[in-house]
């Protein structure tokens, strides 16, 4: 038996697991722990909440939530790319309008201007809890000068957009998407998604480290979050693995996301009544 497997095996053991348990969550709750670290596995968004630790705020919505990416307006990350290339389509194919959910102070309208040529009726709608929405639109007075972005906190202003975008955002939110998409009296023809963490099988929430806040972060099956959307009218166009972000619990192996995901949809019939209105 080699010492790896010694040692894991030996971790597993009630008294050994319980102390290192311990010790990890002691170092979970310092301040100026390292980025997305994750502690424990919950059923629901409210008990995740519950477990967060209390040496720091819980959620975004707070000025250290708010600061968090605004230098992420000045450039893309290699992630991004995948979704740069979807929506230089989708507006191709005639979009116009953009429902970014959890777009933060709309950090991808203003990286990814830098590589694709906004149309000059587009808008840009990003939601998001009230004090960062309420940064944005201070940086949006001074940054964006095509005036294309504006702000809301009601998700069910996507009824009726082109294109729903969420980058890296549903994990945070205490609905799912398929959730939103019920309300709405007009849903959205497109469904853009990028970094996204989906694990084969399970669905659980856990509490995210955010460095300035906790997190309470959701990981949905695969198979529930693709036949949500399919049951709602959507079929997928494309999908991309992105392997260069994972999540990994400590002592819960089996809940481990080796990848996280992109997606692009629409709803049936809308492709092709798109490209025949605007063609390529």
């Amino acid at each position: 038996m080699s010492l790896n497997t010694m040692y894991q095996w030996a971790r597993m053991l009630p008294g050994v697991r319980s102390l290192l348990q311990w010790s990890y969550g002691r170092r979970f709750a310092r301040q100026g722990n390292d980025l997305n670290g994750y502690w424990g596995v919950f059923p629901t968004f409210a008990s995740a909440v519950a477990h967060a630790p209390t040496t720091r705020p819980v959620g975004y919505d707070n000025a250290e939530g708010a600061a968090l990416y605004a230098a992420r307006t000045r450039y893309v990350l290699a992630c991004d790319y995948p979704a740069i290339f979807w929506l230089e389509r989708l507006l191709r194919e005639g979009a116009r309008s953009v429902f970014d959910l959890g777009g933060h102070i709309g950090i991808k309208y203003y990286a990814f201007q830098r590589y694709l040529e906004y149309p000059s009726d587009l808008r840009w709608t990003v939601c998001e809890l009230p004090t960062i929405a309420a940064a944005g639109a201070a940086w949006a007075r001074d940054h964006d000068a095509g005036n294309r972005i504006g702000f809301t906190p009601n998700g069910d202003d996507a009824s009726g957009q082109d294109v729903l975008f969420a980058s890296g955002s549903l994990q945070y939110l205490d609905y799912t998407l398929a959730g939103l998409l019920d309300r709405l009296d007009e849903p959205p023809r497109h469904i853009l998604i990028n970094v996204l963490p989906l694990h084969p099988q399970k669905s659980f929430f856990t509490v995210q480290n955010m460095g300035t806040h906790y997190c309470a972060y959701r990981v949905q099956a695969m198979g529930e979050f693709i036949d949500g959307l399919k049951q709602r009218g959507y079929e997928m166009r494309d999908h991309w693995d992105q392997l260069d972000r994972s999540c990994d619990i400590p002592f819960h192996p089996d809940c481990k996301v080796e990848k996280y995901r992109g997606f692009v949809f629409s709803r049936t019939g809308a492709r092709a009544t798109d490209e025949k209105a605007f063609p390529g």
